[in-house]
């Protein structure tokens, strides 16, 4: 007898959410992926200033890999912007005592410049602790 999974979608809209969700969605048209992926970090960067410059943004990305370049590529940004601390929204003194919880060493150098990522790498640890900076908008 032959196993047959049953796979189920869901799509809840922006409005059934407890937390308003602003959607914005930017096609792009490069077939490569790899050379599609490095394309969509600067408009990323732009639609954070122009979209959620004072508040917590999400960016999804396909592999572990990507997360952590997509984090180091919108810091430089950031700083060829003259504004190296742009996504950081609490006093980096203020993150310190976290810091001794990471175990991923970009990870805890881009979360003092204020971006965080997670990928199925991450420690349970790392997870909490970017979930809960995340939701205090720092």
């Amino acid at each position: 007898m032959a196993w047959n999974p049953v796979i189920e979608y869901f799509n809840f809209p922006p409005s059934a959410r407890a937390v308003k969700l602003e959607l914005h969605i930017q096609g792009f048209m490069i077939s490569h992926a790899p050379s599609r992926l490095q394309s969509m970090v600067k408009p990323a960067y732009m639609a954070i200033k122009r979209h959620a410059a004072k508040k917590p943004a999400l960016i999804y990305v396909p592999s572990r890999k990507q997360t952590k370049l997509t984090a180091i590529d919108l810091l430089a940004y950031a700083a060829a912007d003259n504004a190296p601390n742009r996504f950081l929204h609490v006093p980096v003194e203020d993150l310190e005592p976290y810091m001794k919880h990471i175990q991923d060493d970009t990870l805890g150098e881009t979360l003092r410049n204020g971006i965080g990522y997670l990928h199925e790498g991450s420690s349970k640890e790392e997870v909490d602790l970017v979930t809960q900076l995340f939701s205090k908008g720092n």
